[in-house]
This record gives structure tokens, sequence and C-alpha cells, in this order.
């Protein structure tokens, strides 16, 4: 399945945001989830590169209009 790189970039950053603002706000009952929780700020970069990259990836693989050019030049 192909998808835009743009979405891999949006998901990251989705990603990061909700683990560095959001899930550490959150309380529930369940002890282990708000340790996860409180941990989240210091494992978003962890979780949101990899989307990061993907998505260059994605977008270095896309093919360019200036190839051809400079082949037949």
């Amino acid at each position: 399945m192909k998808f835009p790189w743009w979405l891999s970039i949006l998901l990251g950053a989705a990603l990061y945001i909700l683990c560095t603002w959001l899930l550490p706000n959150v309380e529930t009952r369940n002890a282990g989830l708000n340790r996860f929780f409180a941990a989240a700020p210091d494992l978003a970069p962890i979780l949101s590169i990899p989307f990061l990259l993907l998505g260059a990836k994605l977008l270095y693989d896309l093919p360019s209009a200036d190839k051809g050019e400079r082949e037949d030049s």
C-alpha cells in the first residue's frame, strides 16, 4: 500500500504533539497507563522519527521532472 509522503510527515507531527502536550495531561485510574502518559514526552521523538524518516524516503523516491531534462541535455 502506497500513501503520499506528506501523510507520513503529518502522522509523525501529530504523534509528537500528542505525546508531548496532550498525553501528559490525561489522568486515568490505571497506574501503569498514568506512568506511560507521564513518560510520553520523553518517548515522543523516538515514536515520531520513524514516520518522519519514512516521509523523507517516500519524497526522495518520487520521480523528478528534472531528471529527464538533465539526461536529454
